[in-house]
């Protein structure tokens, strides 16, 4: 079995994964419709390799013990969804609509985001996702 396609794959993720976090935060400081560009084609390359990765894998010949490849698929089917799925489609379509609420203010007033969770005090209620108390849900 030729293993050169896989080493491929694996630059195809790892690579582009290196960069992604910085032009993330480069594009929350500084957009650009060219940096967010770069951004989703990065995604996209990660998402791709990770699908090819899992196909390469599962169509393979090469000697392999069946509980070995088994966990293998197990692993990479988790993987390749949130890659591609996740990382790739969904995550840059919530950080948009993120970005457009937060500059339309939901026109009520300013969408915050804590480390306790939403502030959506302006229409009326706060949600604060880790409490547990029954002060999970106040009207203000």
């Amino acid at each position: 079995y030729n293993f050169t396609i896989i080493n491929l794959l694996y630059a195809g993720f790892l690579i582009p994964s290196a960069l992604w976090i910085s032009m993330t935060f480069a594009m929350i400081s500084n957009p650009s419709i060219l940096l967010w560009i770069g951004i989703r084609i990065i995604l996209f390359t990660v998402g791709f390799s990770s699908i090819g990765l899992f196909l390469a894998f599962f169509f393979s010949n090469f000697k392999k013990s069946p509980w070995l490849f088994y966990a293998g698929v197990a692993g990479l089917i988790p993987f390749s969804i949130q890659t591609m799925i996740l990382d790739a489609i969904v995550c840059p379509t919530i950080f948009l609509l993120n970005k457009n609420l937060r500059e339309n203010n939901l026109g009520h007033g300013k969408l915050k985001f804590s480390a306790t969770g939403w502030d959506l005090s302006h229409i009326g209620y706060n949600l604060h996702r880790h409490s547990k108390s029954s002060t999970n849900r106040q009207l203000v």
